[in-house]
């Protein structure tokens, strides 16, 4: 049986301070990702790339805190297309640069699931835990929030609405090497797994890879 994906892309750069994230989605199509992908067997329906219009500034009690407007109405958009896109297809691809994209991503799919009764897992694969709240980043980079968004750790009122939070517990992490003190107490308060980029060097990534695997099939 053919197997379906559906193909979002993202330009979003709201969350950081460094240019150049924009270009993620057309890199990636030019690069190829979409006939490897048909190469594979899947039926692919690139919808393009999504976009916002114009904000009105937001303030936050953290002036470290930039682009929140935008980065809301991103969130908003994303989640809104990616619950669709998981209805619509067996697999959708989000294509981005900016880690705030996942917050709206993983708030859609999650809304998913949910509505199949069915649990979430998350395999983050990052350098970073993304879980700080928009009181706790020092950076003020949003890009820094979307698994604490998605999570319903923290809080998040400046953002929209959370419908289904992901449980911390079906979240592994793997490739982390650089933890700020505010989310080192978050994953241990949440026993959120983790394997970092010293225990990976040392033990190899296949083992604790297959016990995650293992842990949503069953």
């Amino acid at each position: 049986m053919t197997r379906s994906s559906i193909i979002l892309g993202a330009p979003i750069q709201s969350g950081t301070r460094q240019p150049g994230c924009v270009m993620g989605p057309a890199s990636l199509r030019t690069a190829g990702l979409i006939t490897s992908l048909e190469a594979l067997g899947w039926r692919i329906e690139d919808q393009g790339d999504l976009s916002i219009g114009p904000q009105a500034a937001l303030a936050h009690a953290n002036p470290a805190v930039h682009h929140l407007a935008e980065t809301r109405a991103w969130i908003a958009l994303l989640a809104a297309r990616a619950e669709a896109a998981a209805a619509q297809s067996d697999l959708p691809v989000f294509l981005g640069g900016d880690h705030a994209m996942s917050a709206g991503t993983m708030a859609g799919v999650a809304a998913h699931a949910a509505r199949l009764g069915r649990p979430l897992f998350v395999l983050w694969l990052d350098a970073h835990p993304d879980l700080h709240s928009l009181d706790t980043t020092e950076s003020g980079n949003l890009h820094g929030t979307p698994v604490a968004y998605a999570c319903g750790l923290g809080d998040f009122a400046a953002y929209p609405p959370l419908a289904h939070a992901i449980d911390p517990a079906r979240l592994c992490m793997m490739g982390i090497r650089s933890v700020d003190p505010a989310e080192h107490r978050r994953i241990l308060e949440h026993g959120i797994e983790v394997h970092d980029m010293r225990a990976i060097d040392e033990t190899g990534v296949v083992a604790p890879l297959r016990a995650f695997i293992e842990r949503v099939r069953a």
